[in-house]
């Protein structure tokens, strides 16, 4: 009987360093042992490479590097207006806590999808 192995999440830094092993010439079945992932994931990384690139073009921080998904955010805009009230207040110096984060998200979308009480109705 074979053993399943173990989901392994891969950072988008390492799905790139993949694409560069693949750029080299390496065969796709050492970079999957290295990476203890399959041979047909090496693969499916081989196909989304633009999808990588442009994720990777477009999010220069290494946060963005560290994540294992590509998902965009469900409202963008709520996201960056999020972003930047964050990193203004770490740029003070003020800590900011999970809670104070969720408040701070629920009061900016508010104000972007204020509705118009006339057309409520």
């Amino acid at each position: 009987m074979s053993m399943k192995r173990k989901r392994t999440p891969l950072t988008i830094k390492q799905k790139s360093e993949i694409l560069q092993c693949l750029d080299r010439g390496e065969k796709a079945s050492k970079i999957a042992q290295e990476y203890n992932i399959g041979k047909a994931t090496v693969s499916d990384f081989k196909k989304a490479r633009p999808a990588i690139k442009k994720f990777i073009n477009q999010n220069h921080t290494s946060n963005a590097l560290k994540r294992k998904s590509m998902k965009p955010a469900h409202d963008e805009q709520l996201d960056q207006a999020v972003f930047l009230w964050f990193s203004q207040q770490r740029e003070k110096g003020v800590p900011v806590s999970g809670p104070m984060l969720q408040e701070k998200a629920t009061s900016l979308h508010e104000r972007i999808h204020r509705t118009n009480p006339l057309q409520a109705k």
